[in-house]
């Protein structure tokens, strides 16, 4: 039926392209570079320089993040704590969540719906969009 069930254990990822749902109460361990299209419900592990893009929506568990996190549009309902960075990349990405990262960046088009007094991101906020402009600023001088 298109489901990976992880009932228990541990299912670590190391790159391409996650196709069916994950379900369980294990933890999925972010070993690589991967895409996930399908939700992954349990706990969600992001290593060191490694990264996930996932719909906000799809997340099922809370995160432990010391790679890169990137979301795109939908709801994000758990926490997402370490030393790593999330990237909302497009669409409309909300939340009541704890946040604590390094850095957060936010895409040109892309928007971020806080509704929580627990975000703490210890590098700042950056706006892509900003920065874009920024750059073609000293192109042109």
């Amino acid at each position: 039926d298109g489901i990976v069930t992880n009932a228990s254990g541990t299912l670590n990822l190391t790159s391409g392209t996650l196709e069916q749902a994950v379900t369980g109460g294990g933890v999925t361990n972010i070993n690589g570079d991967v895409e996930s299209i399908a939700s992954i419900a349990n706990a969600i592990n992001i290593e060191i320089g490694k990264s996930l893009n996932i719909s906000a929506s799809g997340i099922g568990g809370n995160v432990p993040n010391s790679g890169t996190l990137e979301l795109t549009d939908g709801v994000l309902s758990k926490s997402v704590k370490g030393h790593g960075t999330t990237n909302i990349k497009s669409g409309i990405v909300t939340t009541s969540q704890t946040i604590t990262q390094n850095s957060l960046t936010i895409s040109n088009g892309a928007k971020f719906i806080i509704d929580t007094d627990s975000i703490v991101i210890s590098e700042g906020i950056k706006n892509k969009r900003n920065q874009d402009a920024a750059k073609n600023r000293k192109w042109r001088s």
